[in-house]
């Protein structure tokens, strides 16, 4: 994995009883490497938390789209008996399940996946949704979306504006 350079929140106590805020541009490929860079520069400080700053891009959107699609079509679906032979069924399985995606968004930490699981004598469609290490519900999934997509839109507009149009 390459070393990227990311943003990332980083609170820290300066004092017993003082914690600290800082957003700082890391060059660090995961938070464990971004912790090591940041106790250099800061040896007197001790890292609560390094979040990430909002890790997430259109491509993001578009996936979480995708599972949303795939929850809609498959809702309240228990499918008695399986479909056709095992071929048939891993090419149903890869088709179907849409692989986890992760990102930050608004200080929150969300990760979503869809599994279809084919069997021979049944097919069965789950969706796993988590916020912050707890799991949460379709909704939450798609009122994070729909945020991201209030704020490209705004970034658009404001583009847009910025060139005087």
């Amino acid at each position: 994995m390459k070393n990227t350079k990311k943003t990332f929140e980083i609170e820290y106590k300066e004092s017993r009883r003082h914690r600290k805020m800082k957003t700082a541009e890391i060059l660090a490929k995961n938070e464990a490497k971004a912790e090591e860079i940041f106790l250099k520069d800061y040896s007197e400080a001790v890292p609560v938390a390094i979040i990430p700053k909002e890790t997430w891009n259109e491509a993001t959107i578009r996936h979480i789209k995708a599972i949303e699609y795939e929850a809609e079509r498959m809702k309240h679906c228990y499918f008695w008996g399986g479909e056709g032979n095992r071929q048939h069924r891993d090419w149903y399985e890869k088709k179907h399940s849409v692989a986890e995606v992760e990102w930050w968004e608004d200080g929150h930490h969300y990760s979503a996946s869809f599994d279809v699981e084919c069997h021979c004598s049944y097919t069965k469609a789950t969706g796993y949704y988590m916020k912050d290490g707890e799991w949460t519900t379709l909704t939450a999934i798609r009122n994070s979306r729909k945020r991201m997509e209030a704020a490209v839109e705004a970034a658009k507009a404001e583009l847009l504006e910025a060139a005087g149009k």
